[in-house]
């Protein structure tokens, strides 16, 4: 797992004079990318803007105590729940418009 801060680009670890197209394949690459995730349930916030991504091949995991925000982070990542704020995408798509491929 590769964490950054919510204002890193993929431009931020690119080679010169990469092209539109380059970027593109990087993003594709991350197989999950979460950016700036929040997730309110009225007063209580859940989760609390957090960013990572998880590239082709790699293996992850949330690990926390009982209300960290896992299961409401995995039902984001699964298109079953809406962030409140931020973005989660899978395979370069919203988290959302893949869910009939995630399956939860």
């Amino acid at each position: 797992m590769i964490t950054a801060s919510p204002d890193r680009t993929v431009q931020d670890r690119a080679v010169p004079e990469q092209t539109v197209e380059n970027r593109q394949a990087v993003a594709v690459q991350r197989t999950i990318d979460v950016r700036g995730l929040t997730k309110r349930y009225g007063k209580l916030e859940a989760v609390r803007g957090i960013t990572f991504e998880v590239n082709r091949g790699e293996m992850f995991g949330l690990i926390g105590p009982d209300g960290a925000g896992k299961t409401s982070t995995f039902q984001i990542l699964a298109g079953v729940m809406e962030a409140s704020v931020g973005t989660a995408n899978i395979l370069g798509r919203p988290a959302r418009d893949m869910r009939s491929q995630t399956g939860y």
